[in-house]
């Protein structure tokens, strides 16, 4: 019983963060030098039903997205044509 439990917190939790890329992807726009800029406010992104939570952790994962973009750790030109490829 506490398996089936924990498989149904991880599959809402799945979803909060499915429908929260859904919802955000069109808010993401690629900079001149190749980071990443969330052009949504998290009011409006709750407005939208999207997770507080959910949405400060995507954005805290862009901005470490960003330092290695900036750092050259990841290539810039491949995120996005990965961000690309999700909307």
């Amino acid at each position: 019983m506490e398996n089936q439990e924990h498989d149904r917190v991880i599959a809402a939790r799945v979803e909060r963060y499915e429908y929260a890329v859904n919802q955000l992807q069109e808010y993401v726009r690629v900079n001149s030098d190749g980071t990443l800029e969330m052009t949504i406010d998290v009011g409006t992104a709750m407005e939208m039903r999207v997770d507080p939570a959910v949405f400060f952790d995507l954005k805290r994962s862009l901005d470490e997205t960003n330092s290695k973009i900036t750092k050259k750790e990841i290539n810039a030109t491949e995120v996005a044509a990965n961000l690309r490829r999700l909307s």
